[in-house]
């Protein structure tokens, strides 16, 4: 319900968003990249420069991509393959790596980038974080904090049950969490208060 009610702030601010679920067993490189690609067309009619959006584009659909395959060189499960509706070419040597972490923090940089353009800004909510991938839940933090070393206006806002994997370094956790500022819509993300 929360993330319903922020997803719907920042809609009403012109922020792109998307939604996920995580789910056991699953990597995110799909559900981010559908997610992405939501929020992007949501910025697309707005953005007068249809090439930057172009090759936005061309890198969601190259970590989209790069996740048919799996981490063994065979063929991803179905449910883990996306073939994007997206009719670009997919851009070589961004989001493309095949490590989470550095695929991760190059597409949301280059989505913010995007946003950034216009004003705007980015929103992805990830409902189920406990079934987020250790490996995942760390290059969200990554990323995250890299974001907000950038200014950049993006944000992550996940949800879950309290179980959630401990896998974010408790520094860059906190920097992350605390200074995320999210343009000039008026958000911004404090620490929690203790209890």
């Amino acid at each position: 319900m929360l993330l319903n009610q922020l997803r719907s702030a920042a809609i009403s601010r012109g922020w792109g968003t998307g939604k996920i679920e995580a789910r056991p067993e699953q990597s995110l490189r799909r559900p981010v990249s559908s997610a992405l690609h939501m929020a992007l067309r949501e910025l697309g009619p707005r953005h007068r420069d249809q090439e930057s959006m172009e090759e936005v584009l061309g890198v969601v659909k190259a970590f989209a991509q790069r996740g048919s395959v799996g981490s063994d060189g065979t063929a991803a499960k179905v449910r883990d393959r996306w073939q994007p509706g997206i009719d670009v070419p997919a851009a070589t040597g961004r989001a493309d790596s095949g490590d989470m972490e550095i695929d991760l923090v190059e597409l949301l940089s280059d989505a913010a980038g995007v946003a950034a353009d216009i004003g705007s800004g980015i929103a992805l909510f990830i409902d189920e974080m406990q079934d987020v991938q250790s490996d995942d839940v760390s290059a969200i933090c990554a990323a995250c904090h890299e974001l907000s070393q950038q200014g950049a206006p993006l944000i992550v806002v996940g949800a879950g049950l309290p179980t959630c994997p401990p896998s974010c370094p408790p520094r860059r956790a906190t920097r992350s969490a605390c200074s995320a500022t999210c343009g000039s819509t008026g958000w911004s993300a404090r620490p929690p208060t203790a209890r």
